[in-house]
């Protein structure tokens, strides 16, 4: 498979200050095959780059919310100020260059994921760039009848420089759990997370931060 397109980058689709505004060029490309009756692979590799933008939104631009809302924040918390509390934002909304490799194999009701992803870029008013890197691996078993039941184990990791000069800071994720898909559409499931936080500045609320405990879900896709 190969794929190409050109967008602005930018949630919002404006086109005032185009001085300050460049193309976003994004690609794919990968192979997928089952190979035999019980085993599938597939290795994808992505790509995206803007040399300028007044707000890109690559790792900003997600309306479904973050991973476990406002657990690190303080009791003066709003969902408009601390609108994507969990989630990390690298902040390089002007110029960025991102790659992801995604492999992924099945066997039988067992399956491995992968992640591996590098970005580099910068603010507007930051001259030298910013790298971040992220690792992510995950495991799922999936058994009974149409594969209804899973149980998986999934490691991520996040680590880059929140600003320019700055140490790199870390958030190391792991999670255990299993679902049940009540009908394909409609899933409940239950899990346990520990979550750490390294490197944090000591004026940044995550600095030391850690949680760990269960979570029941419910989900349902459209």
């Amino acid at each position: 498979m190969l794929m190409g397109g050109v967008t602005n980058g930018e949630v919002r689709g404006m086109v005032t200050s185009p001085d300050k505004r460049s193309p976003s060029y994004l690609m794919k490309a990968g192979f997928d095959k089952q190979l035999k009756e019980h085993l599938r692979f597939r290795l994808t590799a992505s790509g995206y780059a803007t040399s300028s933008s007044v707000s890109n939104t690559l790792f900003s631009g997600d309306r479904a919310g973050s991973r476990y809302y406002d657990v690190l924040e303080n009791t003066a918390s709003t969902e408009t100020a601390q609108a994507w509390s969990g989630a990390i934002q690298p902040g390089l909304k002007n110029s960025i260059h991102s790659y992801v490799v995604n492999p992924f194999v099945q066997v039988g009701g067992l399956e491995f994921f992968g992640n591996f992803e590098r970005a580099k870029g910068r603010a507007a008013g930051e001259t030298d760039n910013r790298t971040w890197n992220q690792n992510v691996g995950e495991v799922v078993y999936r058994f009974a009848a149409d594969h209804r039941l899973y149980v998986a184990g999934r490691y991520n990791t996040a680590k880059g420089q929140l600003t320019v000069g700055t140490p790199d800071v870390t958030v190391n994720r792991a999670q255990l759990g299993g679902g049940w898909f009540i009908t394909p559409n409609v899933l409940t499931k239950l899990e346990f997370v520990n979550q750490k936080y390294l490197d944090f500045p000591t004026t940044d609320i995550r600095n030391g931060g850690k949680f760990k405990g269960y979570m029941v879900e419910g989900v349902v896709a459209f």
